[in-house]
């Protein structure tokens, strides 16, 4: 039976529908019951956001982080980015571990991952397992004198592992490995605010450095920078607390167009304009002496 997995669909289904998830959580909750790759051992197994979508082509990343991020939402799983495991504990009702061989089984393969929250789950389970696994081997030892010496030899590993599995749990379930808290735009949901980071980008972008501490070691500000040339010592700008309405006023003033002056005016001939009646009687021959507006 290597590489089948025991599904209770009935079950599965009724608690997807409690946890009320779209249907691209629903295709990778099925894709970690019965992965195409590496089996779950006691519910745990590694995984990356990226590897469904070799197998689901319509996928993108962020398709598959959205769905992983819905189904944590939802407690159905629990990853852990760092380690980049992932635990379904689903898959320890429909598939759990029984009997010395499946109990030692699992316990090697968890040997080989690295501390993480998410192992508590598997650890107490196969903790619980190999106790009840020591405690049947007794029974048996019990029934056949023939078999005791082996059913004790069984019932005294099952116990010392069983030791072994909660002293694991002890370190990794008391918060000193916490998870990082989930979050959008990463490649892997759990590392951090979506928020400054690039869409796709599975290492977040640069944030603020921790506070300037001083010589006390309290946070304090960073120390400012020094002022331009030519400005007073405390102020950063030439304007740096100034209203709108006083920067207005320190603008200088256009300088005013120079007027156009007017060109002085010529003075009228002498003895005044010939006046009308003059020039008549110019024509007329009468024009000897002064007429009467005064030319000669």
């Amino acid at each position: 039976m290597s590489g089948y997995s025991q599904i209770n669909g009935g079950q599965v289904w009724y608690e997807l529908a409690k946890a009320e998830v779209n249907s691209d959580a629903r295709s990778l909750f099925f894709f970690l019951l019965a992965p195409a790759t590496e089996r779950p051992t006691a519910g745990l197994r590694r995984f990356l956001p990226s590897e469904p979508l070799s197998f689901m082509p319509d996928w993108s990343l962020e398709t598959a982080q959205e769905a992983l991020r819905a189904l944590e939402r939802a407690d159905l799983v629990r990853y852990d980015p760092k380690a980049a495991l992932i635990f379904v504990p689903f898959l320890l009702v429909m598939q759990p571990c029984k009997g010395p061989n499946a109990v030692n089984g699992a316990a090697s393969a968890i040997e080989n991952y690295p501390d993480s929250p998410v192992l508590a789950g598997a650890l107490e389970h196969l903790a619980q397992a190999a106790r009840e696994a020591a405690a049947n081997a007794r029974e048996r030892a019990d029934g056949d004198a023939k078999k005791k010496e082996s059913a004790e030899r069984s019932a005294e590993q099952m116990e010392d592992l069983a030791r072994s599995l909660t002293a694991r749990l002890s370190r990794v379930g008391q918060g000193e490995l916490p998870l990082q808290p989930p979050a959008k735009g990463l490649a892997s949901p759990s590392l951090g605010d979506a928020k400054g980071l690039q869409r796709g980008s599975e290492t977040p972008s640069k944030g603020l450095g921790p506070a300037a501490e001083n010589k006390t070691g309290s946070p304090s500000e960073a120390p400012s920078e020094a002022p331009p040339k030519g400005v007073p010592r405390g102020l950063r700008s030439p304007f740096e607390g100034a209203s709108r309405v006083t920067r207005a006023r320190a603008r200088p003033d256009p300088e005013p167009e120079p007027e156009e002056k007017e060109s002085p005016r010529k003075p009228p001939p002498r003895g005044g304009p010939p006046s009308r009646l003059g020039s008549v009687l110019g024509r007329l021959g009468m024009g000897k002496g002064k007429d009467p507006g005064g030319n000669p």
